[in-house]
């Protein structure tokens, strides 16, 4: 039977099991907002590491989405006047003029600052196919948003002149690396 601390032991394993299968469900859920978003330019979803570190950084991300095994860096340059640009990329490419002053995985500094904004956090597969798309294509990191922000224009231009997100070397954002 099912008694004691036998039973018990079971009932909790299988309990994790469907706790673990509304977690996933939850997050096909937010990405699927986040599509349906994006498709109808609403303004309420964004991508790519370069807007959605921005976004964050301004706090208008309500659910920050990112696909587990992201490898994109933060990369912190300093040139001869002491100024400082952020690049985030996939290897720390040399810039020229630029020396490299800091490089930190962009996973590891996402969690704090959503603690900090009161993001919701989902780390996801891409075991699903909203998890493969968020992976593919969007670069493996999306935001729902709490209101509406309009894209930079700089940002948005940029994106149309090649027809991908990011720029030639997949620098600024990440939409479309995997193509």
């Amino acid at each position: 039977g099912y008694g004691g601390q036998g039973g018990f032991d079971e009932a909790v394993e299988l309990a994790g099991d469907v706790i673990q299968g509304l977690e996933v469900a939850k997050d096909q859920k937010i990405l699927l907002e986040i599509f349906s978003e994006m498709g109808k330019g609403t303004h309420l979803a964004a991508s790519g590491a370069a807007e959605v570190m921005e976004l964050l950084d301004s706090g208008a991300i309500e659910t920050l989405v990112v696909w587990e095994y992201l490898d994109i860096y933060r990369n912190t340059y300093e040139d001869e006047e002491g100024n400082h640009q952020t690049i985030y990329a996939y290897r720390d490419e040399p810039q020229p003029n630029l020396k490299l002053v800091e490089r930190k995985l962009l996973l590891e500094e996402l969690a704090d600052t959503c603690q900090d904004y009161g993001v919701d956090l989902r780390i996801v597969s891409d075991q699903t196919a909203e998890g493969r798309q968020l992976r593919e294509g969007l670069g493996g990191i999306a935001a729902h948003l709490r209101y509406a922000v309009a894209p930079d224009p700089s940002t948005e231009a940029k994106k149309k002149k090649n027809g991908r997100g990011g720029d030639d070397d997949g620098n600024t954002d990440t939409t479309g690396i995997w193509d």
